[in-house]
Order: structure tokens, then sequence, then C-alpha cells
């Protein structure tokens, strides 16, 4: 059960970190005029999610071995 939470609180913990950045790209007043910050701002918020998504992945894949 331990691993089982600390699986979900590392997927929280992407998720939320890649929000944030995108929030905060998206918010700047010049969304328009992409700068390379921003690039590298929303390549960090892309791998976030990438991440939360392949731990999510690992999660599902995990239980459905362990209910075999």
């Amino acid at each position: 059960m331990a691993r089982r939470r600390s699986v979900w609180s590392r997927f929280a913990l992407m998720l939320v970190f890649g929000g944030l950045e995108l929030y905060l790209v998206m918010r700047t007043p010049r969304f328009q005029e992409i700068h390379n910050i921003d690039i590298a701002q929303l390549m960090v918020s892309g791998l976030c999610f990438g991440v939360a998504l392949s731990i999510l992945i690992g999660a599902i894949r995990g239980t459905n071995t362990e209910q075999s």
C-alpha cells in the first residue's frame, strides 16, 4: 500500500509542476510572441506531463498485475 501511495504522490507532483509551468507561460501578456525562455518552459511542462502520464500508466499496469 505504501508503494501505491508513493506512485500517486509522484503522479500528482508531476501534474502540479506541469500545470504550474503551463499556467505561467499562458498568463504572460506576450503569449503571441513566444521567446526562448517560453519555449524552455513549455518543454519543461511537456516533460512533467509526460512523466506524470508514464507514472499513471505504470500504476495502472501495476495494479492489474497485482490482481492476477
